[in-house]
């Protein structure tokens, strides 16, 4: 199971994260069986930015033909810059394994405030590809909690 988490921390008049998750899901499709795509609501807090609620959105499926994980970044990579608006901050997450330690701090980032490189740091020492795509990096809590979610469940 591969699993992809995005965060596109949009500007106001922007598609948001959900509409790049559904073209990444499309670009895929042939190439992986799609087991879901959701929505993941974060803390909606003053000191945070955002303007869509401070959402995210993760896909989990299972690759076919030879898909692999640097396959699928560079396919999430292009889509993301393809939906890229100036102002916004696109990030990505994919990973084939999440260790316990990702999902403690996935659950964590649902009630506490943390760091861009608190995220950055955890995924480092686990192994997952972590990436900001553009702008602030300020997706990448988001994209990295996301990313955490679907552990044990398909």
């Amino acid at each position: 199971m591969i699993r992809v988490g995005i965060d596109d921390t949009d500007i106001l008049g922007s598609p948001g994260t959900n509409q790049p998750a559904q073209a990444i899901v499309a670009d895929l499709t042939d190439r992986a069986l799609l087991f879901r795509i959701t929505r993941h609501q974060l803390p909606d807090d003053p000191r945070l930015p955002d303007t869509s609620l401070n959402g995210s959105a993760s896909i989990l499926f299972q690759p076919m033909g030879g898909l692999g994980l640097d396959d699928v970044i560079g396919i999430c990579g292009v889509r993301m810059f393809d939906w890229f608006i100036e102002g916004s901050d696109p990030e990505l997450c994919v990973t084939d394994h999440v260790p316990p330690e990702v999902v403690a701090w996935g659950e964590r980032c649902k009630t506490e405030l943390v760091s861009q490189s608190a995220a950055f740091e955890i995924a480092q020492s686990a192994g997952l590809h972590l990436e900001g795509l553009g702008g602030t990096n300020g997706g990448v809590i988001g994209s990295l909690t996301s990313g955490s979610v679907h552990v044990g469940k398909h």
